[in-house]
């Protein structure tokens, strides 16, 4: 915050809020440097010209300079210099150092914590990659050492493993987003078949929509591919668990492939959305007042659109009623979601 000079380069800087008074940018040489480098205990002192330096830790490197605490500092030996700024008391002057000091321990902190975080990222992702690549082998010898019916039971069970893999992948995923969008765009480019992704997604939350006797259908084919980053998983990923998330009890989710249009069709039934909250589904945080009751952070179809936007895909929104349910006075709409792939390159 206050104007410093670093023992460690011999030079003086600007602080954050306030600046180095000009009179001492001009005449910095080694008369000051001699000054600070004598400097040995904390305190205010007075440097050359008149102005005051202040010390809190020795140990530091960082001596606060270029200022003129009040009742501080040499009026004599400034009566000819005509640049006079950053009049401040002593009490002032210690509670900005106080501030910056824990401002540095915070970053510091901060930086510690990332550093942490990171490291266990990756190390999850090398479990995560593990379990896949066991749960994979394991499936192939149930397939060889038994019989269909036999092994039913122990593959159902390895597909929810897998499915719990590819889940913890895709959020492993959406958190380096968040945390790091460089990272995605540096990546290199991959072939990508959407229909592939969107049977995947299916295969993920077989057990979710089991639970909630919710039924994924998949109409048409597509032979569409694009070239884009890995990070695209994660889009069909949010707008199915959406649409689960959002629908009710023995409905189904309809996702309709259209090679020539280029379009993907994805429709559900879900809360009422008012017209003047679809044009803010994808406002980061932005949640419609119908789905409040609902889990959710209003991240999801942010994330949505930033991964269409990285792949020159045209997303939008569309609600219409579809019925009402008397027994709880509550409108149902049809919610379709429609990506047009026709602007991918």
């Amino acid at each position: 915050m206050l104007p410093f000079y670093n023992r460690y380069d011999k030079k003086i800087y600007h602080g954050t809020v306030f600046s180095l008074n000009s009179y001492c940018s001009e005449i910095f040489g080694d008369k000051c440097i001699r000054h600070y480098e004598k400097i040995n205990k904390p305190g205010i002192s007075i440097c050359p010209y008149g102005y005051n330096t202040i010390v809190t830790d020795i140990l530091k490197n960082k001596i606060y300079s270029s200022l003129l605490i009040k009742d501080k500092f040499n009026d004599k030996k400034l009566s000819s210099i005509k640049s006079k700024n950053n009049f401040l008391t002593e009490e002032e002057v210690r509670k900005a150092i106080s501030v910056e000091s824990n401002q540095e321990a915070t970053l510091l902190q901060i930086n510690d914590d990332k550093a942490l975080i990171t490291d266990v990222f990756h190390e999850v992702r090398k479990i995560n990659r593990d379990l896949v690549t066991q749960s994979t082998e394991l499936s192939k010898i149930l397939h060889e050492q038994y019989n269909d019916d036999d092994a039913t039971s122990h593959l159902n069970l390895i597909r929810n493993i897998l499915a719990s893999t590819n889940l913890l992948s895709i959020r492993l995923d959406s958190y380096e987003y968040f945390h790091n969008p460089e990272a995605i765009t540096t990546a290199k480019l991959s072939n990508i078949s959407i229909y592939k992704k969107f049977d995947k997604v299916k295969k993920i939350l077989y057990t979710t929509c089991k639970f909630k006797k919710i039924q994924i259908n998949l109409n048409g084919y597509s032979k569409m591919t694009i070239n884009g980053f890995q990070i695209f998983d994660i889009l069909p990923y949010i707008l199915i668990d959406n649409a689960v998330k959002y629908s009710p009890s023995m409905e189904e989710i309809n996702i309709t492939f259209d090679d020539k249009l280029k379009k993907i069709e994805i429709e559900n039934i879900g809360p009422e959305i008012d017209p003047t909250e679809l044009q803010k589904l994808s406002q980061k945080g932005f949640r419609p007042k119908n789905s409040l009751g609902y889990q959710g952070t209003g991240t999801g179809l942010f994330l949505a659109k930033q991964i269409c936007k990285l792949h020159n895909i045209e997303i939008s929104f569309n609600s219409k009623f579809a019925y009402k349910v008397s027994s709880i006075n509550e409108n149902h709409h049809k919610f379709n979601v429609t990506l047009d792939f026709r602007n991918v390159v």
